[in-house]
């Protein structure tokens, strides 16, 4: 696997760390890959915490990082996480879809209950996606993704109707549900608010354990226990934080044989990163 890292620098110190003819201008930002292994990760990582705690500009103000697997290294994986590619917005809650926060944990958010059909402004769903998500992590199917699954017998969701703005059922989109059991988390799966700064406060930490990061800065790794061999699965443990219409979002989980389908039919608006089981 070769991990790319993905900085969005602040131009007025790219200097600092990188030289004239590295990354591409975006005006007042660079956008800079580097390997994982770039021996000037430690060097980034203490300037960025340096120019922060001394009140100036970051070094970056954004971050991605990107992993490439061979084909034999996703081909022997028995789960992938799943990453879904294709956002939009509005989110739900801002098109009549109606939460009950009553048993919501109180400091992370976790626990919040959907009331009645998902209601999403369709017309703003991308079209040419088989799966798409709002901002706020609300997952669409497709009915051409949705009869695929349906024929061949896939385990762990179930789908139900989606609407548009709160009125007519939609005729062009299904909302996955997930139905497995729950994956538990293990080390050496790694959180934090960015590759540089793993929380070590625990200010994005949920005391009760509902929510354990930011962001998912590793791949994942879980207690090979927790699954029975479902096609879809997710974490019990979620990433990310409340706040405004966000709330902190399970990490979606499928099998090679799910992976397999989904490849072979083209399936868009996704992409995977492998998962270990241990």
């Amino acid at each position: 696997m070769l991990e790319i890292v993905e900085l969005r620098v602040i131009e007025k110190n790219a200097w600092r760390v990188f030289g004239s003819d590295e990354g591409i201008s975006l005006g007042s930002i660079r956008k800079v890959q580097i390997p994982g292994s770039d021996p000037r990760m430690a060097t980034i990582a203490q300037l960025q915490r340096e120019l922060v705690e001394g009140g100036e500009q970051p070094l970056f103000s954004g971050w991605n990082i990107h992993r490439h697997y061979s084909a034999k290294e996703l081909a022997e994986a028995e789960l992938l996480t799943m990453w879904i590619s294709a956002v939009f917005e509005p989110a739900g809650e801002e098109t009549k879809t109606v939460y009950d926060e009553t048993d919501a944990c109180p400091l992370c958010g976790v626990g919040r209950r959907q009331v009645g059909d998902l209601s999403l402004d369709t017309r703003r769903i991308p079209k040419r996606a088989d799966l798409a998500q709002t901002i706020a992590n609300e997952v669409v199917f497709s009915p051409r993704l949705v009869a695929l699954l349906t024929k061949e017998a896939t385990t762990g969701v179930e789908f139900r109707s989606v609407r548009h703005r709160g009125k007519e059922v939609s005729e062009d989109w299904l909302q996955p549900v997930i139905t497995s059991p729950s994956l538990d988390v293990v080390e050496p799966t790694q959180y934090g608010t960015n590759l540089f700064d793993h929380d070590p406060e625990g200010r994005f930490r949920c005391p009760l354990g509902h929510t354990l990061g930011l962001n998912l800065i590793s791949e994942l790794f879980l207690d090979r226990s927790t699954w029975a061999g479902e096609d879809f699965c997710a974490t019990r443990q979620l990433v990310g934080v409340k706040r405004g219409l966000l709330r902190p979002r399970a990490s979606l989980l499928i099998s090679q044989r799910l992976y397999q389908l989904l490849k072979r039919e083209k399936a868009r608006g996704f992409k995977v990163e492998v998962a270990h089981l241990s």
